[in-house]
């Protein structure tokens, strides 16, 4: 089978591939049901009470339908745009909606944004000026709010589920077309199961291009294709097999600490995993595979100097099959350059 071929296969409605698949199907409803409840029952997540509370609150007036947000809710829908990410994982970028940003005419007004949102109903309908950085993720800014307001109408807009409905079902490629889509699934537990729906069809998917060896090589076109515009979710896509992989070599330190005298081998060792030392207080789960100007972008905003970006860049980029060196000692022995291995790693 082509590729072609195969994408077809499984256009598939939900009810055939709630039982035909049922085990890949249950397998994604325990991976991911803490993550694609409803917004409103995932704020527990914000760990900071305070920040909880602001986020519970703008979700409430979100809801109400008679609740017009001003000025003195600057504050509550800063912390909304700056914190989402922590829950939903397509909101990596939402944090560049601020108060104040410079727009192609004048500047972003956060009240006059949510109040836009809320009283359309289509994403088309939507009339706001914004700068082009921006332009390109209101739809997922557009989706968490709807989707605050009903998540029986309006799913997230992320990118797995986008790429099924456009490749998959042939669905025009935009928001609006993503809810009618949705709202095909039965009612209850709609977000959760949706998410299910098209996860089962991804594994099949992987597993069908595997079968027909469609990918021969890591790099070539229909590895690339795959990739960014089907299954750009590493679990699905990584079930592929049969292809000629072309891993990354890294070499990281151990010693941390303005002496270097801080010895965490030993920690990566009992926990089978590498650290970079950089951005510690960052939680960067969301920019896994981000392109890296996206990565470098946020990061500046973050305040982290060049050796860190330079590092978090790539670091964000692993894959199953990287190797990576660590090293014990890079000092030089008097005029003689010296490089010393404590470990080797293969990411698994």
């Amino acid at each position: 089978m082509t590729l072609e071929e195969i994408i077809k296969s499984y256009k598939k409605d939900f009810i055939t591939v709630k039982t035909d698949y049922s085990s890949d199907f249950n397998k994604v409803f325990q991976e991911e049901k803490d993550w694609l409840g409803n917004l409103e029952n995932k704020t527990h997540l914000i760990l900071n009470a305070e920040r909880q509370k602001l986020f519970d609150s703008v979700i409430q007036n979100i809801k109400d339908p008679l609740y017009v947000f001003k000025i003195n809710d600057i504050s509550q829908l800063s912390n909304f745009t700056g914190t989402i990410n922590r829950i939903i994982r397509v909101g990596n970028r939402i944090n560049n909606f601020k108060q104040g940003t410079i727009l192609d005419t004048g500047t972003l007004d956060l009240a006059t944004l949510f109040n836009s949102i809320k009283t359309s109903s289509k994403f088309a309908e939507l009339e706001i000026d914004l700068n082009q950085k921006l332009k390109g993720f209101l739809p997922h800014l557009f989706s968490i709010i709807k989707h605050s307001q009903d998540p029986s109408r309006y799913p997230i807009f992320y990118k797995y589920w986008r790429n099924i409905s456009r490749e998959v079902f042939e669905n025009v490629d935009n928001y609006d077309s993503l809810c009618d889509f949705y709202c095909t699934i039965p009612p209850l537990d709609r977000h959760l199961n949706f998410g299910c729906y098209l996860g089962a069809i991804g594994i099949n998917l992987a597993k069908s291009i595997s079968e027909n060896q469609i990918i021969k090589a890591e790099g070539d076109t229909s590895y690339k294709q795959i990739k960014n515009n089907l299954i750009n979710i590493d679990r699905y896509f990584n079930l592929i097999e049969g292809y000629k992989k072309n891993p990354s070599y890294y070499l990281i330190g151990s010693k941390y600490g303005a002496q270097a005298n801080e010895d965490i081998f030993p920690e990566m060792l009992a926990n089978s995993v590498v650290a970079t030392g950089f951005a510690s207080s960052l939680d960067l789960r969301d920019y896994f595979n981000e392109d890296e100007e996206s990565i470098k972008e946020y990061l500046l905003e973050q305040g982290e100097e060049s050796k860190s970006i330079n590092a978090l860049k790539k670091f964000l980029s692993l894959k199953i099959g990287d190797k990576i060196a660590i090293k014990a000692d890079g000092s030089p022995k008097g005029e003689k350059g010296f490089l010393s291995i404590v470990g080797l790693a293969e990411v698994m």
